[in-house]
């Protein structure tokens, strides 16, 4: 099964204390969301090295561009409970592609009819 990848995750991954998420960034199947790539590069205090890093990692990966089905999907999330834009855009891109969700941040996407959540920190 795809796995999509939260910006969180890729955010914690550049700390050291957090190298067990490269084989969630290396595994087969792994997907990022267009708007990943905009909440993460617009990190503020980002690194240059952090930067280059981010870009390596992105190359790597299928993105999944954020189609009209996309966006109309993640309105509908908005709808229905207080979501911020990008969650609900992530979360409409697993819903999509039938891909997990993987985040550290699972009280966010908790009440999301049929979305599957992976927290790779649970039991860390």
């Amino acid at each position: 099964m795809a796995r999509l990848l939260d910006s969180n995750i890729f955010i914690y991954a550049t700390q050291p204390e957090h190298a067990f998420l490269d084989e969630w960034l290396e595994a087969p199947g792994t997907l990022l969301s267009a708007i990943s790539i905009t909440e993460v590069l617009g990190y503020q205090g980002m690194s240059s090295d952090d930067q280059e890093l981010f870009e390596a990692t992105f190359a790597q990966l299928s993105v999944q561009p954020v189609s009209e089905k996309i966006l109309r999907g993640a309105a509908g999330l908005r709808r229905v409970r207080k979501i911020k834009l990008a969650d609900a855009i992530n979360a409409a891109t697993a819903l999509e592609t039938g891909s997990e969700l993987v985040t550290r941040n699972e009280q966010d996407f908790r009440a999301i009819q049929g979305l599957r959540v992976i927290n790779p920190f649970a039991g860390r």
